[in-house]
């Protein structure tokens, strides 16, 4: 079996599977976007990205075709027709299909034409399977729940950004920062690091003991959060699919875990492996800064659990076997 790959997002030197990791039978190959594409030439760009590894694909008799997110995966099946579903042509897989904002208007009904022709989604929570085969009229068998796997985070050195303990929120998708920042205001005892996108803060005004990173290297921002005495990771509401990434990193570094009770992340977190909070409620992320702030038994053990189990759940041989299996 031979992978092509599309993604808009990864650089030209990623690999998926990664390398390091040999699955006999499997080979791949990868097609991204020039680097430095703005606009209009990054729309173009990813067009000729996906034309590029639809002609791969369409060269070889055991090609799969794998897009990585759904703005490829839209593109990809559009330009690739159906699917080996269908027996017209190589057997296409949306893999890390996940939305923040569902599409609506004009894009869903494009969305809905694309996404017939593909075989198999990967997603992320079991939430997510009822939620899009609803939204774009798909059976909910196509959907196949893996859970997010990752190394743990490498962390980078960093300057300590306060002269106390500090607590860290990080991630741009589905997150409520400025029901995070009322938090704040209500313990301006506590020190909060917020590593997030410029849209995120965008009208924001930040309380006296809150400092805030946008687009942070990798290495410096897991190095804030690892030495920090807990992770907030507030989301917009109780059905928010996102955060998976930070959740599982956070987990893996045994960093311990406040999180928004959203359906989306419950097959990673649970009253015994992070503290779960009503969404919106500035009273509870307050609550949540001081126990995580303030530590203990009960705080430490609860981060142990969550990474022993984050480090079998969240390995990357689960995906590795997953591709074995195809």
């Amino acid at each position: 079996m031979h992978l092509v790959n599309f993604s808009e997002l990864m650089g030209p030197d990623w690999r998926f599977p990664d390398p390091s990791r040999q699955i006999p039978g499997l080979s791949s190959e990868c097609h991204v976007i020039a680097p430095g594409s703005r606009s209009w030439g990054l729309r173009l760009n990813s067009w000729a990205a996906a034309r590029r590894a639809v002609r791969a694909a369409r060269g070889r008799s055991d090609a799969v075709l794998v897009s990585h997110l759904p703005g490829a995966t839209l593109r990809l099946a559009m330009l690739a027709g159906p699917g080996s579903r269908n027996g017209a042509g190589a057997r296409h897989i949306a893999f890390a299909f996940n939305f923040t904002d569902l599409p609506q208007g004009r894009k869903l009904r494009a969305y809905r034409a694309a996404l017939s022709r593909v075989d198999e989604f990967v997603i992320f929570s079991n939430f997510e399977r009822d939620l899009y085969a609803r939204h774009f009229g798909l059976p909910p068998e196509r959907f196949t729940v893996l859970p997010w796997a990752m190394e743990a985070p490498r962390p980078g050195p960093v300057p300590a950004p306060f002269g106390q303990p500090w607590l860290v929120a990080l991630g741009g998708e589905g997150r409520d920062y400025p029901t995070l920042l009322q938090a704040a205001r209500l313990r301006p005892d506590l020190r909060l690091v917020v590593i997030a996108r410029p849209y995120n803060l965008a009208g924001l005004e930040l309380p006296p003991n809150v400092k805030a990173f946008t687009n942070l290297p990798a290495a410096e921002a897991w190095g804030l959060v690892s030495g920090a005495a807990g992770m907030l990771l507030p989301l917009r509401e109780g059905r928010t699919p996102n955060g998976h990434i930070t959740l599982v990193g956070a987990q893996l570094l045994g960093v311990p875990l406040a999180i928004t009770d959203s359906l989306g992340v419950r097959d990673y977190v649970d009253p015994a492996t992070a503290l779960l909070l009503p969404p919106a409620s500035p009273e509870a992320l307050a609550a949540a800064m001081e126990r995580l702030a303030t530590g203990g038994a009960g705080i430490r053990d609860m981060a142990e659990r969550a990474r022993d189990i984050a480090l079998r759940r969240s390995a990357p041989s689960v995906w590795c076997d997953w591709l074995a299996s195809l």
